[in-house]
């Protein structure tokens, strides 16, 4: 991965954009499980994913944005765990099916799971990287 120089684009975060803030809030919360929001209310919800790393936002439709918006945001937020395996027995356990595992070409796992939104969610499990393509 090259350097970042200085005034280079980094990935602050993402907000999607939810109908029912309650459900989603928990759904990320606890299904996912980034913990407590480190902003809450009732329109606007912040998750700190990790010290210097992106947050995740919710955000509540209502009026004129809900027009603007024509339905589902088609948003996927990816999360990384350190056991995949073990992050894919605790959500068999409640009430959001995941996905199966499934490799990446470059050796990542992932599983996918859906929000109450019907948005992605990828949960992924990095794993040492490999060379791609002729050495």
């Amino acid at each position: 991965m090259a350097d970042q120089q200085a005034g280079s684009p980094r990935l602050y975060g993402a907000v999607i954009k939810v109908h029912d803030m309650d459900a989603c809030r928990a759904f990320y919360e606890q299904v996912v499980g980034l913990g407590t929001p480190a902003v809450n209310s009732n329109f606007w919800v912040e998750f700190e994913v990790g010290p210097g790393q992106p947050l995740l936002a919710l955000m509540l439709i209502h009026g004129a944005d809900e027009a603007a918006a024509g339905g589902r945001s088609g948003v996927t937020s990816c999360v990384q765990v350190d056991d995949l395996d073990a992050y894919r027995e605790r959500l068999l356990d409640g009430s959001v099916p995941p996905g199966p595992i499934a490799e990446l070409d470059c050796g990542h796992r992932y599983l996918t799971l859906r929000d109450p939104e019907d948005n992605g969610v990828t949960v992924i499990e990095a794993r040492a990287k490999r060379r791609m393509g002729p050495r």
